[in-house]
Order: C-alpha cells, then structure tokens, then sequence
C-alpha cells in the first residue's frame, strides 16, 4: 500500500503542474471560465472515469480543491473520488481539478522550485 502511494502521489504532482502549465493564472472559486471547465472536463473523460454529468463532475472537482485547500492530502483526495474504479484514475480527477479548477491550490501544494535539490554540475572534457 505505501509502495502504491509513493506512485500516485508523483503522478497527481506530474498533472497539476501539466494543467497549470496550461491554464490560467486566475484562481476564481465563483464562476469558472468556460475555458478551465473544460480543460477540466477534458481531461476527466479522458482519465475514463464517468460521471452521470458534467455538472456532477464539476461539483467533484470543485470539492477537491475545497478539501485540498484545508488540508487532504492528494492521495486521501484521490482516494475519495468514489465515480473512479481506481487510484490512478482518481488521481487524474484530482489533478485536472487542481490544475484547471482551482489553479491557485498547485502554488500552495506543489513545493517551491529553490526548495527542490539541484544536480551537481560535471564538467565535461572538451
């Protein structure tokens, strides 16, 4: 189990940095622009999960980044999105929900790239 979320938990980094490398930079809660509905919705109908609408969909989403935002972690978030059939499925919702729906959480979740470890340079001989 723990070899599992050590997986998932990369996989949700890797789509919310890919959605808002894409999206917009707003972080509106109250009416999401068409255009980030359906990023979003995009990228759920192709993570294969299905919802009875888009509406139920993008009440999901829009959960996710409310429980994101106080505190779940992406995994737990995962986790929680009973339409998927499975954690990487679930994973994907949780990702397209915070790249294109509430794209401000990535900021706030994903680490600061001065925080990350840096490679070692090599001089090469030539």
């Amino acid at each position: 189990m723990r070899v599992r979320t050590l997986l998932i938990t990369p996989l949700i980094a890797s789509v919310a940095l890919l959605s808002v490398a894409c999206g917009s930079d707003s972080d509106s809660d109250s009416d999401t622009n068409s255009t980030q509905r359906q990023a979003y919705l995009s990228a759920v109908k192709l993570s294969g999960v299905t919802f009875a609408d888009d509406d139920e969909a993008i009440s999901v989403g829009r959960k996710i980044c409310e429980d994101v935002k106080s505190g779940t972690s992406m995994s737990d978030a995962a986790k929680s999105v009973s339409q998927a059939s499975n954690t990487a499925q679930g994973a994907a919702v949780v990702g397209a929900a915070i790249g294109s729906l509430c794209p401000g959480a990535a900021s706030e979740m994903l680490p600061d790239s001065s925080d990350l470890p840096t490679m070692p340079s090599i001089d090469l001989p030539g």
